[in-house]
């Protein structure tokens, strides 16, 4: 088989015959190349079938999948054209490999994570799951392409709290927008520039793992820069009241000190979004659940007295 893309796969070392696996399609920055994506998931290689796609447009000292007329503005041709190419790509290689067609994830930084996120809205279903780390939806993607239902897709977001290129405002416009869409968006901040920091590698391994164990609503509970944040949530409503209920939340264990959500957000019906903003290291965590769902490893469910 012909493939639009050069790449770079790792398959589970004692592959076992007749079995499927989840699959990472790792997308990387401008400049880089897939080995560099694909480091951040080394560990996962014995759970995940492992695909570097690398750009075909050469850029500086590595590769690219479009160019840039400037930040936050592709060359439309190009990114149409790479948007195409990708969606083949992913389509041809997951007939080829023992791959689980109701587990494959993107991953991208950067440039890969405009992609990431802008694939997952149009492929829709065939898509799991999207970590997108120090990206953006491009608005042509939200208003010219056809956006396919993600309700059932889990997403990791992340970005960097002093990014200058995709500052923090731009990743909540992108947890606003998906948040929407889906009840499983997770969206974190940590303190570094425009890069992945270790803790973020650590928790969107972490993520991943779980995520494709468990069907992903229910057992992840990130480590916040080397502690166990350990989210026990219990929030009281009024039964039938239209505006925010009185609450309480109880979080304990985060380096010994209270950990608990400075504000929280009610859509009028049974939907509450709480956010935490983690004084010590800046840290900014948004979590949706509902009085039927557990959420990404909040331990405790909505309840009403």
């Amino acid at each position: 088989m012909e493939t639009t893309f050069s790449y770079t796969i790792h398959t589970p070392e004692n592959i076992e015959a007749e079995k499927k696996y989840p699959v990472i399609f790792a997308l990387h920055g401008i400049g880089y190349n897939e080995h560099d994506i694909l480091a951040l998931v080394e560990n996962l290689k014995n759970e995940f079938i492992l695909i570097g796609i690398r750009g075909h447009l050469p850029h500086e000292k590595g590769y690219a999948y479009y160019y840039l007329k400037g930040y936050g503005n592709p060359d439309r041709e190009l990114f149409d054209k790479s948007m195409n190419m990708l969606q083949e790509f992913i389509e041809d290689v997951s007939s080829k490999y023992p791959i689980d067609l109701e587990q494959r994830y993107l991953m991208g930084f950067s440039q890969g994570a405009v992609l990431s996120l802008s694939l997952a809205l149009v492929l829709g279903q065939p898509i799991k799951g999207v970590v997108a780390m120090n990206g953006y939806i491009p608005s042509f993607i939200k208003e010219e392409f056809p956006v396919k239902p993600i309700n059932h897709m889990s997403i990791f977001l992340s970005d960097g709290e002093y990014d200058e290129i995709f500052p923090p405002q731009i990743g909540q416009e992108n947890y606003d927008y998906l948040a929407e869409r889906t009840d499983s968006v997770l969206y974190t901040t940590y303190p570094a520039g425009h890069e992945i920091s270790e803790d973020n590698q650590r928790d969107l391994v972490k993520w991943l793992s779980e995520n494709a164990i468990s069907g992903g609503r229910e057992s992840f509970t990130p480590e916040v820069h080397g502690a166990l944040a350990t989210r026990a949530y219990e929030a009281t409503f009024m039964a039938g009241q239209p505006a925010l209920a009185p609450m309480r939340f109880s979080a304990l264990n985060f380096c010994g000190q209270p950990w608990e959500p400075q504000q929280a957000e009610y859509d009028g019906g049974t939907t509450l979004t709480l956010w935490h903003h983690d004084l010590y290291y800046g840290n900014r965590v948004g979590a949706r659940f509902s009085f039927a769902d557990q959420y990404m490893g909040l331990v405790g469910q909505p309840s009403r007295e």
